[in-house]
């Protein structure tokens, strides 16, 4: 598979890893994105996301943390380092990332007076 930034490519992957299980093999297409588009945080976010679901959650930190590094402040990245954080069982990691993630929400909810 040819790495691209379309969007037919990144359904492709998806399509790899959540259909067929085939892991391995999104993993390294990944890998090659992050080569190819070093400043990308997608390819980290969704190789993040295949290590937390087969369990190497150290791994998965630290894909999550390079987004977060590409994009600060990213509501989701916070999200899945808290939920990396709960699963390794360092729970006040977990809180701060969790607090920093909902802090980010509440500031993209528009204030309508209704706070």
């Amino acid at each position: 598979m040819t790495v691209s930034r379309n969007g037919r490519s990144r359904a492709s992957l998806r399509l790899i890893f959540w259909s067929t299980g085939e892991h391995e093999k999104a993993s390294q297409t990944y890998e090659l994105w992050i080569a190819n588009y070093p400043r990308d945080y997608v390819p980290h976010f969704n190789l993040g996301t295949i290590y937390s679901y087969i369990g190497q959650y150290e791994k998965s930190l630290a894909e999550f943390q390079e987004a977060l590094r590409l994009v600060p402040g990213d509501v989701l990245e916070y999200a899945n380092l808290g939920s990396d954080y709960i699963s390794l069982n360092q729970l006040d990691k977990a809180k701060t990332a969790l607090d920093q993630a909902l802090d980010g929400m509440r500031r993209s909810i528009p204030d309508h007076g209704w706070r």
